[in-house]
């Protein structure tokens, strides 16, 4: 695996340091994840049609605890916690947080490939990223949707309009 430059190694402690500094940046993370919120969505190229403003999000397609799904049954979202982001698969090496970045604002993965133009790309300011990588960590930590041997675990919108 190759070894980060260290560019990548600043931004990331810049990242931290920036959400360290304010706890209501961190907070935001939950609002972009869930709600779009603080990005601009673009349909499936960098220089495609901007879509309205909060209706598209992480959550609506990779589903609330950030593990995919099916969206509108033919399409299967990956999971997109940070757990399963940094973890390497044949396909991919591993995202850090600049990878996630391209894949979110160009659509292509660390490998190299571009994915479906189904995905919309998203622009936002570094903050915005930072906040939506800690919240996506944050993922991790969270009880998760579905069936346990003593549970069950369902995750509701926030606002049921």
């Amino acid at each position: 695996m190759p070894a980060r430059s260290p560019h990548r190694r600043i931004a990331g402690w810049l990242a931290i340091l920036a959400l360290a500094a304010s706890p209501a940046l961190a907070q935001d993370g939950a609002a972009l994840f869930g709600g779009g919120e603080g990005l601009q969505a673009r349909l499936g190229r960098v220089d495609g049609p901007v879509l309205p403003p909060g209706q598209f999000s992480c959550a609506g397609c990779h589903g609330a605890d950030g593990r995919g799904g099916t969206e509108g049954g033919s399409q299967t979202p990956p999971p997109i916690d940070w757990q399963s982001l940094t973890a390497a698969t044949p396909q991919r090496p591993p995202y850090d947080e600049g990878a996630f970045a391209r894949l979110l604002s160009q659509g292509v993965t660390p490998s190299g490939r571009v994915i479906s133009a189904r995905m919309p790309r998203f622009q936002g300011p570094p903050q915005a990223m930072a906040a939506l990588f800690a919240h996506l960590r944050a993922l991790d930590a969270a009880e998760r949707q579905g069936l346990a041997a003593d549970s069950v675990a369902v995750a509701l919108p926030r606002s049921p309009g």
